[in-house]
């Protein structure tokens, strides 16, 4: 606690605005409160990864994995060569889930872009 909080220290700029703020939102809590006590409790739905069964590697995962292993091989121990490959085997699985998804005309993408001039505030 520090002496501007402690009790009876005289009042100052910041005290008054945390006050001030606890008041504007305690009618909001106190009605909050009841109504959290009556709500049943939220089920979390629980998502259990479904394993993918092994298939065979495609042409284009071999061709990588080929480049792979002649640029980096003498670089990496073998377990970690077999690791990389599965990341990239991975890596090409969403690449295919992704463009699965069909998406329509009007769908935009989840990025907004604001430019920023430059001595603009």
């Amino acid at each position: 606690m520090s002496r501007s909080d402690a009790p009876g220290a005289a009042p100052t700029r910041r005290r008054f605005a945390r006050t001030l703020a606890a008041a504007a939102g305690a009618p909001i809590l106190a009605r909050a409160l009841p109504l959290a006590a009556q709500a049943a409790p939220i089920q979390v739905p629980t998502h259990t990864p479904t394993p993918t069964p092994a298939t065979e590697p495609t042409p284009f995962l071999q061709a990588l994995a080929g480049a792979m292993q002649a640029k980096f091989g003498k670089h990496l121990e073998p377990e970690q060569l077999e690791a990389a490959k599965r990341s990239l085997e991975r890596m090409l699985r969403n690449a295919e889930r992704m463009r699965e998804v069909k998406l329509a005309n009007a769908d935009e993408p989840d990025v907004v872009f604001i430019a920023a001039v430059a001595g603009a505030k």
